[in-house]
């Protein structure tokens, strides 16, 4: 469903009618906080993203941006005495995440009294999980993408277009058994040119 989701937004983005002139570029940053629970642990770390825009005199606006991210969580239990006064790890497990692109699809109101501009998207995040059980013998190692749907609005004032701000709320995604991923909520500036 997340996957048609994306599909669906550049599928209306794509059916736009040719006359349909862009009447506005917006650049802006937002800053997430990237969240999950590993099987061990919960974990969590702020990062930037860069958004882009453009609306059409039409209203409709299409998006994307880019979040860079370099978190990299890990767990080990240290749970297994060594023999010789130390300990080690029976369990590890570890993920790491590359780089996220997000594609969102809004419309913008305008009224008298502030200009809204709700709109929906996802996030698709590259990833690696491995996780390593030492007693059972088990291990995992995972390697695809996980796509995260979110919904946001941004705001200006009518007299004021030039900047606006706004939030954007995202949805979870299970990436194995007792592991999440999500990016939580996010607050956005942008330039409206």
């Amino acid at each position: 469903m997340k996957r048609n989701l994306l599909i669906a937004s550049i599928a209306v983005a794509a059916s736009m009618p040719a006359s349909a002139m862009v009447k506005e570029y917006s650049i802006g940053v937002g800053i997430s906080e990237t969240q999950g629970q590993l099987k061990g642990r919960d974990f969590s770390g702020l990062e930037p993203t860069v958004n882009l825009g453009l609306t059409f005199d039409n209203n409709i606006m299409i998006g994307t941006g880019f979040t860079t991210t370099g978190y990299n969580p890990r767990y080990q239990s240290r749970d297994i005495s060594n023999g010789m006064g130390g300990v080690i790890s029976s369990y590890e497990e570890h993920l790491k995440l590359s780089s996220a692109i997000n594609l969102r699809l809004g419309y913008k109101f305008e009224t008298d009294i502030v200009n809204i501009m709700p709109y929906f998207g996802a996030t698709a995040f590259s990833y690696k999980y491995s996780s390593s059980n030492k007693v059972a013998d088990v291990s995992e190692n995972l390697s695809d993408t996980a796509y995260i749907p979110f919904i946001g609005a941004e705001f200006s004032h009518p007299d004021y277009p030039l900047l606006s701000m706004g939030f954007r709320l995202s949805d979870k995604k299970s990436i194995t058994n007792g592991v999440e991923l999500t990016q939580g909520g996010m607050v956005t500036f942008s330039v409206n040119l």
